[in-house]
């Protein structure tokens, strides 16, 4: 399986503006990645490597970099409707109720803010 899987190549798939778009997101210690699919099916893919002091932001601030980052990338995509943005970091679930953020996170928050979307937890998703 695993020299089946290094030597095939993943097909991207071409976007269908009726269907709702899925991003998943995620956030290490090093880079960021996110996967914009329909369906479970991938139509594009997004990475970056982190800056010595992105590096050294918590968790949290990460992930949620992950999920800005994304945004920005596909925003074409994904200003028309509601999509779903799945993250590995439950208390992403709940950026969007905040009363309080800090001075960083705000002007994400700003920006967010544009866009109709759900956060759901990876442990949520039922195969």
């Amino acid at each position: 399986m695993i020299k089946e899987k290094l030597t095939t190549t993943t097909v991207l798939t071409l976007p269908d503006f009726a269907m709702t778009f899925e991003i998943e997101c995620d956030g290490s210690e090093i880079g960021i990645g996110a996967v914009l699919s329909q369906e479970g099916k991938p139509v594009a893919f997004f990475s970056e490597k982190l800056s010595e002091a992105r590096q050294k932001w918590s968790t949290y601030q990460q992930e949620l970099y992950a999920v800005f980052r994304a945004l920005k990338t596909w925003e074409t995509y994904l200003l028309p409707k509601e999509f779903i943005v799945y993250s590995g970091h439950q208390s992403l679930k709940h950026f969007q109720g905040q009363k309080y953020i800090d001075r960083m996170l705000s002007g994400w928050a700003t920006y967010l803010e544009r866009f109709n979307y759900v956060i759901v937890h990876k442990s949520e998703i039922t195969n």
